[in-house]
Formats: structure tokens, C-alpha cells, sequence
């Protein structure tokens, strides 16, 4: 379901409200927590902060997953899928195979959402309607060409949606110098939003984004 991926090296996920019982499962069982009671609707200000603007960043929360890095590597080394970066919606925009992901899966894959979810229950950003359907480890290489403006779901499709079962996106910067092209609402212009080493952007699936052009790959 995650077809467009960003950043340089960074994990990723992809929350939604159907599917990933199975990932769920195995992350609840890792942190020896059993099925979750049902949540009252989301109230926290990271919440608020999302559903308001589109995104939030929870801030370094993620460096235990510094840990998994070899083998994250290892996976990245292997055959990887190239990403979306392929029509000329904007100039500098371009199908330049720089930008690739691998599926982090079994032991490993298990363990990080683990270590994912629970970090978003944390934050109170995920409802008792989410569920982790992807995971995957991302490259952008040297040269990787910005991509175009998009957004992952068609909103069209999201508007009967509410604050609990919005489909969402997670990037977490394993790496320095890490970004994503933001546009905020109603807006034509887009920013540069700065991800701090081991911090997670969580964002709605009908926000306007772009996966930053990079110089230079960095682990």
C-alpha cells in the first residue's frame, strides 16, 4: 500500500484502518502487552497538532532503533524497489531510480514495529481503529531528485473519514540532514521541515508532501 517513500535512509510505515492485524499482533506480543482496551477518542496535543495542521513530529524517540541498523543495512544491500519519483509534475522532478525501499519483515521487522507502536501509543496518535499494514527500510542515494508533489491516498477518498480512522503515514529519520517538502493547507507553496536524528513525522494521508532532494546517501 506504501508506494511512495521519501527521505534519505529511514524507516517507514504505513498506518491505515484496515488490515495489519497479524503485525499488530506480533508487536503487542514483543512488548508483552496483550490486546489494548478500547481508547476514548484521541485528545493529546500531538494529536490535536496533527489532525490541525497535518503532521506531527515526535521528537527522538526512536534511537533503540540505531540497534537494528545493521541488519536494516544488510536488508538495503539485497534487491530493493525503486520508489516513486517518476513524472515530471514539477520541473527538477524525475524517475532517477535514487530513491528505494526493502520490506522490513520477520524477526526483525517485528521487533521494530514493536518498538513503532509503541512509541505512537505513547504520543496518543493512533486510534483503536489503526493498524501497521507496511514497513519498510528507505535509501535515497546520492543525486536522489525531489520528488513531485502528491499525496499517498486520493482525498477524495478521505472525506468521510474522522480524526480515528484517517489512514497515516510514519517516517522515522535513522539519519542527520533528514527532511520532507511540506504543503501546508491551502497552501501553493511548500517548505522544508527539518526531521531531527531518531524523530518520527507522522502525518494524514491527504497532506500535500514531497520527498526531499539529496547530495549525498548517509546511513
Amino acid at each position: 500500500m506504501y508506494e511512495e517513500r521519501n527521505l534519505r535512509r529511514a524507516l517507514a510505515a504505513s498506518v491505515e484502518t484496515h488490515g495489519g492485524e497479524q503485525a499488530k499482533r506480533a508487536a503487542e506480543q514483543i512488548v508483552g502487552a496483550g490486546p489494548a482496551a478500547k481508547k476514548p477518542a484521541l485528545r493529546s496535543a500531538a494529536a490535536r497538532e496533527l489532525h490541525g495542521q497535518g503532521w506531527t513530529i515526535i521528537p527522538s524517540a526512536f534511537d533503540l532503533l540505531e540497534t537494528y541498523r545493521k541488519p536494516i543495512n544488510k536488508k538495503l544491500s539485497g534487491k530493493k524497489e525503486v520508489v516513486f519519483n517518476h513524472e515530471v509534475f514539477e520541473a527538477g522532478a524525475s524517475n532517477d531510480g535514487k530513491r528505494l525501499q526493502v520490506a522490513l519483515d520477520g524477526d526483525v521487522g517485528a521487533q521494530i514495529l514493536a518498538v513503532l507502536w509503541q512509541e505512537l501509543t505513547r504520543a496518543d496518535v493512533v486510534s483503536d481503529e489503526h493498524n501497521v499494514n507496511t514497513l519498510v527500510a528507505l535509501l535515497s542515494e546520492a543525486g536522489c531528485a525531489r520528488q513531485p508533489c502528491h499525496t499517498d491516498l486520493d482525498p477524495d477518498l478521505l472525506t468521510k473519514c474522522t480524526e480515528d480512522t484517517m489512514p497515516l503515514l510514519i517516517l522515522v529519520a535513522l539519519d542527520k540532514d533528514t527532511s520532507l517538502q511540506i504543503w501546508p493547507m491551502d497552501c501553493d507553496e511548500p517548505f522544508e521541515l527539518p526531521l531531527p536524528q531518531y524523530s518520527a513525522l507522522v502525518f494524514r494521508a491527504d497532506l500535500r508532501h514531497a520527498g526531499s532532494a539529496y547530495e549525498r546517501s548517509n546511513v
